[in-house]
C-alpha cells in the first residue's frame, strides 16, 4: 500500500485549499476555512451556499459535507503547528459524522459511500488517538462494505492500540481476502502475530501473579486511604486505565474532562497528582480562539475556561468493590442526576490534582471528572441549574 499516508488516508476528491490561519467561528469554518469573512452569515456565498444545500436530498447534501471534511484533512496535513492540525482533525470528525448523519437519513445513500465516511472518520480517530471510537467505525465501515481494505487496515490498528490481539486477529484475516498481497497489510498482519503471542504470554504470566496482583491492589487501597481519596461507582465504566505509581512515589491518574454545554468529552491519560491543573489548560486550549468544532460562538479560550468538580458525588465504593476495580473487574456503573448535583470551582493555577481528590466534599466516579466551561453567565447559570 506504500506511504500510510497518501494511500491508506481519506479517498479525496481533487482540488481543495489548506492554510494555517485560524477561524474565529466554528460554523464559519466547516465553509471557509482559514478565509472567515467577518459578517459571514450575510456573505452572498453562504447564503448561496446554504439556499444550494436547503434543496439537495440528504444523500447529496451528505456527499457536501463530506467533501469538506475531506478538505479539512488537507489542511490539516498542510499545517505546520500540532495545535492546528489537531484542530482540522477534530473538525473533519464533525463533518463526517454530518455526512453519515445525513446520508442515513436517505435510502438511496450507497453502503459503499456510508463505509467510505466511516472510514475517513476511524483514520482521523487514530489520528487523535480516540482508538475504541477508530474501532467502532472501521467495523461499521467493514459491515458496509465488505470489500473496503482501508477499513480493514485501520480497524486492525486500532484493535492494536487497544491491546485487543483477537479482535486485530479476527479483522486482519477477513482482510486478507482482499489484500491480494498487499505488503503493507501483510506486514501488520505480521505485527498482529507479534501481539497475540505478548498477549497471551501476560495472560499466562497473570494467572501465575494472581494472588499478587491482589495484594497490589490492596496497598493501592491504602495508598487512596492515606490521600483521603474517595473512589465510587465510575461514571465511565468502558475506560479501564487505572491510576499508577512512578518510581519516586508520585500517583499518575487518568481524568476525564466533560464539557457540559456539548456533552463531549476529553480524556487525559496521565495526570500526575502533584500537578495543578494549569499546564494541561495550556496544552489544550488556544489563547486567540478556540478549537472545538462544536464550539460555535468560539468561547472556549484558554483565558475564558473554568474548571469544575462534583461536590455532591456522595457514595463511596465498598472496599471490595474497590478491590476489584483496581484488579481490573468490571464492579457497574453509577448513574448520575446532573440536575441535582452541587459544583465547586477549581482554581486551575494553584491547586494539584491530589488538593482536588482529597478534599472532603470529593469523591471521584471512578475516574477524576472534571467539568470545563465557559466563563460567562449564560453558561454558569445553566450549569448550576443542571440544564444540560
Amino acid at each position: 500500500m506504500g506511504n500510510e499516508e497518501e494511500t491508506m488516508g481519506p479517498d479525496l476528491p481533487p482540488g481543495g485549499e489548506g492554510g494555517d490561519t485560524a477561524a474565529t467561528n466554528a460554523e464559519s469554518s466547516l465553509f471557509w476555512g482559514a478565509e472567515n469573512p467577518v459578517d459571514y452569515e450575510n456573505h452572498p456565498d453562504f447564503i448561496a451556499m446554504q439556499a444550494a444545500m436547503d434543496e439537495f436530498t440528504p444523500f447529496e447534501e451528505a456527499e457536501a459535507w463530506k467533501k469538506q471534511g475531506n478538505d479539512k484533512v488537507r489542511m490539516a496535513r498542510k499545517a505546520a503547528y500540532a495545535h492546528m492540525k489537531r484542530r482540522y482533525y477534530r473538525e473533519a470528525v464533525e463533518l463526517y459524522t454530518r455526512a453519515i448523519s445525513k446520508g442515513q437519513l436517505d435510502e438511496e445513500t450507497p453502503d459503499a459511500f456510508l463505509s467510505t465516511c466511516f472510514n475517513n472518520r476511524a483514520q482521523m480517530n487514530l489520528t487523535l488517538t480516540n482508538y475504541r471510537s477508530a474501532l467502532n467505525d472501521a467495523e461499521e465501515a467493514v459491515r458496509l462494505d465488505g470489500a473496503n481494505l482501508k477499513a480493514y487496515f485501520r480497524g486492525v490498528r486500532a484493535a492494536l492500540e487497544l491491546k485487543e490481539a483477537e479482535k486485530a486477529a479476527d479483522l486482519g484475516k477477513r482482510g486478507l481476502t482482499h489484500a491480494k498481497g498487499d505488503r503493507e497489510y501483510l506486514d501488520l498482519m505480521k505485527q498482529v502475530d507479534r501481539v497475540a503471542r505478548d498477549v497471551d504470554e501476560e495472560r499466562k504470566l497473570e494467572t501465575q501473579q494472581a494472588d499478587a496482583s491482589l495484594g497490589t491492589a490492596v496497598q493501592f487501597a491504602i495508598l487512596l486511604r492515606q490521600r483521603e481519596v474517595k473512589v465510587g461507582l465510575p461514571s465511565f465504566p468502558d475506560i479501564q486505565n487505572k491510576p499508577y505509581l512512578d518510581e519516586g512515589g508520585v500517583m499518575h491518574w487518568p481524568v476525564i474532562m466533560v464539557y457540559p454545554e456539548s456533552g463531549q468529552i476529553e480524556f487525559i491519560e496521565d495526570f500526575p497528582e502533584d500537578s495543578t491543573f494549569e499546564p494541561f489548560l495550556d496544552m489544550m486550549f488556544q489563547e486567540d480562539a478556540s478549537a472545538l468544532p462544536w464550539d460555535e460562538r468560539g468561547e472556549y479560550t484558554r483565558g475564558s475556561v473554568t474548571l469544575y468538580y462534583s461536590s455532591s458525588y456522595g457514595k463511596v465504593m465498598p472496599q471490595n468493590l474497590l478491590l476489584e476495580w483496581l484488579d481490573g473487574g468490571h464492579v457497574g456503573e453509577q448513574e448520575r442526576t446532573w440536575n441535582k448535583e452541587a459544583f465547586q470551582r477549581i482554581d486551575a493555577g494553584k491547586a494539584t490534582l491530589a488538593s482536588v481528590l482529597g478534599r472532603e466534599d470529593c469523591v471521584i466516579p471512578g475516574l477524576p471528572t472534571v467539568y470545563a466551561l465557559a466563563d460567562n453567565d449564560f453558561h454558569r447559570t445553566k450549569f448550576h441549574n443542571g440544564d444540560w
